[in-house]
């Protein structure tokens, strides 16, 4: 097996990664000055390699938030006089304290691509949020993201999506839950997180300590003792890292995802609503596998079939297709059986935001007829 790199640049770019959360709407053009005001938000055009201002007077003295968000493809970094974004991203913030009637420039400059972008600033506690350009945060693949898998099948079709998901941008543990918790799994902004398993929502949950608080932990759909390793990208890549219930992540454990059939070990709480609950028990081939309430199964499925395409060819030192191998068919069934919704969408969004790679059989559930079978060894 290739032991893959490590990533030296991931402590680095934790910096910028909880400003993913905050973005901008609509507004006036940038070249006007509003003065005097507690907030206020402003559109424009950033072209590539070049940089566009807008310029702005507050109007109390103290912390001010200033926030830009591009439209998808186009990374930025924003600047406003010493205070600088770490790096350039999809959305940037910066925060400094201002004085009344004192007059500031916010500079939006193109770290890659060229396209529009909406900014904003306030001095509330509560920084600005609003959508990226171009939706309303439900977002989209970009144009020709798939191109080099177009008209494929097969192992091909896997190849060829393993080379457009891969290299994405990977941060360290602590800075992938972070971001889990205060951007990828609160994608209503609002610190309410709605749990995995049992459907719980914990108000109040934007941090480490706060999830800690709340009985919630992280869950790595593909575990970590079947090639998921923290010390890689596959153990913190988003894509297959949700916010989870302690108690039902402790009884899931490393065992393969799949449809219990016989004596049930663990039965866990109803949803909310009282219609759901997931297990754990024996499946009909006597294996003991943990099966997640049904409106999550696709969502499960989709992260798991992602997490095979991207590091099946890339493995870590205990990677193994174990638990795989006898989940594939059960994935692929769930797959079909529930289709993306605008959930899971969302959480979508906001993970190719951090990570600037996506998932295909999110955006294109038809690719999984295409493969067809995925490779077991």
């Amino acid at each position: 097996m290739r032991r893959p790199p490590r990533r030296a640049h991931r402590a680095a770019a934790g910096a910028w990664l909880l400003a993913l959360a905050l973005g901008c709407g609509g507004g006036s053009d940038p070249t006007g000055a509003p003065t005097g005001a507690a907030s206020g938000t402003a559109s424009g055009q950033v072209a590539a390699g070049a940089a566009s201002s807008f310029a702005f007077e507050v109007g109390r003295s103290g912390t001010t938030h200033v926030a830009v968000c591009a439209a998808a493809g186009v990374d930025v970094t924003l600047a406003v006089g010493a205070a600088r974004s770490a790096s350039g991203a999809n959305c940037e913030r910066v925060t400094f304290t201002g004085t009344a009637g004192a007059r500031y420039t916010a500079e939006v400059a193109a770290a890659g691509g060229s396209g529009p972008f909406n900014l904003c600033w306030n001095q509330a506690a509560v920084p600005c949020t609003a959508p990226v350009p171009g939706g309303a945060g439900t977002g989209g693949e970009p144009a020709g993201y798939y191109a080099a898998a177009e008209g494929l099948a097969g192992a091909a079709l896997l190849a060829a999506l393993h080379e457009i998901v891969r290299g994405h941008r990977a941060f360290d543990y602590t800075t992938a839950r972070d971001s889990l918790y205060a951007v990828v799994d609160d994608f209503d902004d609002d610190d309410v997180l709605e749990e995995l398993y049992t459907g719980r929502r914990a108000a109040g949950v934007s941090t480490r300590a706060g999830a800690a608080a709340a009985d919630l932990n992280t869950e790595h759909l593909w575990p970590r003792s079947r090639g998921a390793e923290i010390e890689y990208d596959a153990g913190t890549d988003l894509h297959h890292l949700l916010t989870a219930d302690e108690t039902a992540n402790g009884q899931r454990s490393n065992h393969p995802f799949g449809e219990v059939a016989g004596t049930v070990l663990w039965l866990g709480p109803l949803t909310p609503d009282g219609t759901e609950r997931s297990r754990l028990g024996y499946a009909a081939d006597g294996r003991v596998v943990f099966e997640p309430r049904p409106s999550r199964r696709g969502d499960v499925a989709r992260a798991l079939l992602y997490f095979h395409v991207r590091y099946s060819a890339e493995r870590t030192p205990t990677f193994s297709l174990a638990n795989f191998n006898a989940e594939e068919a059960t994935l692929l069934r769930w797959a079909q059986a529930d289709p993306p919704d605008d959930a899971e969408r969302r959480r979508h969004e906001r993970v190719y935001r951090v990570q600037r790679n996506r998932n295909p059989f999110i955006d294109r559930p038809e690719l999984l007829a295409a493969i067809g079978d995925f490779p077991n060894e």
